[in-house]
């Protein structure tokens, strides 16, 4: 019983021994499968020309096309100003937007007047003398032709140059008095305000900033791709690109509201 007990771990182990060298004398060689080549299915399609109308999408500020600052000719104190002088205000075409004290001014036409009148008289002394300097002359019977001078005729021009001063001065005076008014040059908006009543102010100073309610411009810049889409007049001297260029649809959202 001992002995079997002995042997038979052994005869297990010799057993095992036996089936593997069976086993690993059966096993077949593995074979190589040859590989597949990997195809790709496609479609294709022939392609045609056609015309399209591609969408550019952008984004610009309004602006307005035409933007003045008012500058006065003249100096003096502000005695008026129109109620839409403010900010946000709107104005039409030759609405008195300010006044400037015209006390002044006003004394310079009559002065203006004075002077012309004066220069007027002077003229007409000057040209009675050079008429009456010729009949004299001819009454004296004498060959040789007489000079300019003795005729009066630099008096003459002298006077009628003094005249024509005067009345360049009076002009000037009344323009002068024009431009204690400041009129609207169009329709519009006041964009910013700078001069108000009491204070004074003189040519050079701005008055207020405004500009025109006609038209506005919307700059939208593109890209060189979206140029190349795009079918963009080009403009040249003398030239007008209104309503030669694409169609554009223009969208604003303002108070929530589109």
């Amino acid at each position: 019983m001992r002995l079997i007990r002995r042997i038979f771990p052994l005869m297990v182990i010799s057993l095992g021994i036996l089936a593997g060298v069976v086993i690993y004398a059966g096993k077949q060689p593995a074979k190589r499968k040859p590989a597949k080549a990997n195809t790709l299915s496609v479609e294709t399609q022939v392609l045609q020309p056609e015309r399209f109308s591609p969408t550019i999408v952008t984004q610009g500020v309004v602006e307005p096309r035409t933007t003045t600052t008012l500058i006065p000719r003249v100096s003096g104190e502000v005695v008026a100003v129109s109620p839409n002088f403010r900010p946000g205000g709107f104005f039409e075409k030759g609405d008195v937007l300010l006044t400037i004290d015209s006390s002044d001014y006003r004394l310079n036409i009559k002065s203006a007047q004075a002077e012309l009148a004066e220069a007027r008289f002077n003229y007409e002394l000057e040209r009675s003398q050079a008429e009456q300097a010729a009949e004299n002359w001819s009454k004296l019977e004498r060959q040789q032709t007489p000079s300019d001078l003795v005729l009066h005729k630099p008096q003459l021009a002298k006077a009628e140059a003094a005249v024509e001063a005067a009345q360049a001065k009076l002009q000037r005076a009344e323009l002068d008095l024009q431009r204690t008014r400041i009129v609207a040059p169009y329709a519009g908006r006041i964009l910013e305000q700078f001069a108000d009543v009491g204070q004074y102010v003189s040519p050079g100073n701005p008055l207020a900033k405004i500009f025109a309610t006609d038209y506005v411009e919307i700059r939208l810049p593109i890209s060189e791709k979206q140029s190349g889409m795009l079918e963009l007049p080009s403009v040249y001297a003398g030239e007008s690109a209104r309503g030669s260029g694409p169609r554009a649809t223009v969208i604003a959202t303002i108070g929530g509201h589109e």
